[in-house]
């Protein structure tokens, strides 16, 4: 999300300047929403964080510190939006929005919503377009070049992280930051948090998506898009649980969800949960009737069910609302031990 990822970027930007005062009280308030203690407990966060970045100002210690601060704020920021309903989520963006270009400098950085991260004169886009990012994202997000000459390859998984690299990159180089450097940066970039597009493959090679931490109709299509990317012609497998707090969307989300499922072309959906997700398994067989759909109660009726269900070579991509607890689902699904199981 590029938003996020201008968040985290203004954080570590704004640490140990005049700025950073009134910029950690107001990102305080942005996640407390009315929690004094919660917002008590961001502002100690936010101490820390400018503490740790200014004992290591410099050198490749640094860099590497601000990008570990960095991406931990943006999947702080991505946490914080996904735990909300729709018409929360969208408040709270455009609440973000203001506070960020509020406390820009001059010449500062956004995103665009077309992949490109833009600010000043830095103008940063992937190769020939998100197309060519797509088309590389078999196995990797794609192609990241900052500039003319520096390109590097995502080790991540996912064509949405290419924005999200987009932007980093954007801020970097707008603040003066080596191109080359940049690139290479992006290049090494890991996860910082579990349960968000965490792959691990079995030794009978069956590959596990652990993408569990949370999710909302938006995610869902970008973990969609990340399967059907990664597949290259295997068997996949969709253990996809409900997704919380939509409110009265919840319903036609759902849904949105289950065609998306059927456009991906998965093979076997296994949908966790009560009604929303029968809304989303209907959906996805009215769509797709060669589809194979079942329907489990909870966490472990899943795990039953894809160790029934799963073969060798399998790719499977596990996701829902944190409540429905999947990621247990995932990690037990991973272990090397269910391998020899799951027969």
């Amino acid at each position: 999300m590029a938003l996020a990822a201008a968040g985290g970027a203004a954080v570590v930007q704004a640490a140990g300047t005049s700025a950073w005062q009134g910029f950690q009280e107001a990102v305080a308030r942005w996640f407390g929403r009315g929690d004094e203690e919660r917002e008590r407990v961001e502002l100690e966060r936010l101490d820390r964080c400018a503490a740790a970045l200014e004992g290591a100002r410099g050198g490749e210690e640094g860099e590497r510190l601000s990008i570990s601060q960095q991406g931990a704020w943006q999947a702080r920021f991505e946490q914080a939006l996904e735990t909300l309903s729709d018409a929360e989520r969208e408040e709270a963006a455009r609440t973000l929005r203001a506070l960020l270009d509020a406390r820009a400098p001059t010449g500062g950085v956004s995103a665009a919503g077309d992949g490109q991260a833009v600010g000043g004169s830095v103008d940063i886009r992937a190769d020939h377009g998100s197309a060519a990012a797509r088309r590389a994202s078999v196995r990797r997000a794609g192609p990241v070049c900052a500039g003319d000459r520096a390109c590097g390859l995502l080790s991540l998984h996912g064509v949405h992280h290419v924005s999200n690299a987009l932007a980093a990159a954007a801020v970097a180089i707008g603040l003066g930051a080596d191109v080359e450097k940049t690139a290479d940066a992006l290049s090494r970039a890991v996860l910082v948090a579990s349960g968000r597009m965490e792959v691990t493959d079995r030794p009978d090679r069956v590959r596990v998506i652990n993408d569990a931490f949370n999710a909302n109709p938006d995610s869902m299509k970008a973990a969609l898009a990340a399967l059907e990317a990664m597949a290259d012609g295997r068997r996949t497998v969709a253990v996809l649980g409900e997704m919380k707090e939509l409110g009265a969307a919840g319903g036609d989300g759902h849904r949105q969800v289950g065609r998306l499922v059927a456009a991906s072309g998965v093979n076997v959906l296994i949908a966790v949960g009560s009604a929303d997700a029968q809304a989303l398994a209907e959906a996805a067989q009215e769509d797709d009737p060669r589809l194979q759909v079942v329907s489990a109660r909870d966490r472990d009726h899943a795990l039953t069910l894809v160790r029934d269900l799963i073969e060798p070579g399998d790719i499977a991509l596990v996701k829902g609302s944190h409540s429905v607890g999947l990621e247990h689902t995932a990690v037990c699904l991973a272990q090397p031990a269910a391998a020899a199981e799951d027969r």
